[in-house]
């Protein structure tokens, strides 16, 4: 039986993951539409979408996967917000899809970026 709190972090580690996708998936509908278009096995309804966005569930490891895949992260980030140790990159998964986002800007779009980012920092 999961908690509510690892319910809860799930649901906030799925719309971290959804709100830099690209295209942006804006609706439980558009979720529940794109999830279906990937998953082999038998779909999932709007309701379910609306459970796993509002910590009340966590989908299976199955539907875990599916969703990872789909949103550019790691299963094991998605599933307990923990990243997978490997040696291949030391970025976790929201750096990467950060990365993967700045890398398509233009290099002016690339240097408005960076200046927001170091007011930020400093």
């Amino acid at each position: 039986m999961r908690t509510d709190k690892e319910k809860q972090e799930f649901s906030e580690r799925l719309k971290t993951a959804l709100a830099v996708s690209a295209p942006k998936v804006l609706t439980t509908s558009d979720v529940e539409i794109q999830f279906n278009l990937r998953h082999p096995n038998e779909p999932v309804s709007t309701q379910a979408v609306h459970k796993w966005l509002t910590g009340q569930n966590i989908p299976t490891l199955e539907k875990i996967e599916t969703l990872a895949e789909w949103l550019n992260v790691s299963t094991e980030w998605l599933r307990t917000g923990v990243e997978p140790t490997t040696s291949e990159s030391s970025l976790n998964s929201l750096e990467m899809m950060l990365l993967k986002q700045f890398r398509q800007l233009s290099k002016h779009q690339q240097i408005l970026v960076m200046e927001v980012m170091n007011n930020f920092v400093a």
